[in-house]
């Protein structure tokens, strides 16, 4: 057998091997597309061999999500973006940036509930085109959050408009940072508590009458939530 035939299967079982089953939440979605621009082509055929199972491989023209080996951590895009890398070449993506960075070596399970995880979220929240809460309402075509009573217009962020539809899907309950770091960010490696916590000080100075007294974001213990009434 020649070598590099024998390295790219040995490769593509290396990658495979821990995924043996296809999640609900994974078959309940619409089959979506997902973009290799992978230089490492070994690596491009193994993933696009295995990947092939659950998503479509896009050809370049549309797709959901990136994958890549191409450490660009400061680009931004309404697509999000999954770069693999090694630690030490990581460096901190921009926070409001849809880039997810993902430690290599790694298992092809753990690569499929991150890519999983980062899809479902952007499913969930690109399907509402727009956000209704109490008396306040958010655009999410252009972004735009209305306050209910002054009827004041704010053009928000996409990750502050991903926050307020987490804290919506909620229905009141009132979430925890790590969940919503989970949800809004996928957990990225360089996203840490106090990025969450800087974007709703900076929600709640665009938002609320009094930042120092918010009744649009509640705190609670270790939570956020929406005031409904």
């Amino acid at each position: 057998m020649p070598l590099l035939l024998f390295l790219r299967l040995a490769i593509t079982m290396w990658y495979a091997r821990a995924v043996p089953y296809v999640s609900s939440s994974l078959m309940a979605l619409e089959k979506q597309a997902i973009l290799l621009s992978i230089e490492n082509e070994v690596l491009k055929d193994a993933l696009s061999c295995f990947l092939s199972r659950f998503y479509e491989i896009s050809d370049g023209q549309n797709h959901d999500l990136i994958l890549t080996d191409i450490v660009k951590a400061d680009e931004k895009s309404k697509i999000p973006r999954i770069i693999l890398c090694k630690q030490a070449q990581k460096t901190v993506p921009d926070e409001n940036s849809n880039v997810f960075l993902f430690d290599t070596p790694f298992y092809a399970g753990e690569l499929l509930e991150k890519m999983q995880l980062i899809l479902s979220n952007a499913y969930k929240f690109l399907k509402k085109s727009h956000i209704s809460f109490g008396a306040h309402r958010i655009n999410r075509e252009n972004n735009v959050f209305i306050h209910g009573e002054t009827g004041k217009e704010t053009v928000l962020t996409d990750k502050e408009c991903d926050i307020f539809s987490a804290l919506f899907e909620a229905r009141g309950m009132h979430l925890d940072k790590k969940t919503l770091l989970e949800q809004v960010w996928g957990y990225g490696e360089g996203i840490e508590t106090h990025t969450l916590e800087t974007h709703i000080y900076r929600l709640r100075q665009k938002i609320e009458k009094d930042p120092a007294r918010p009744d649009i974001i509640l705190t609670n213990d270790d939570g956020y939530c929406l005031r409904s009434e």
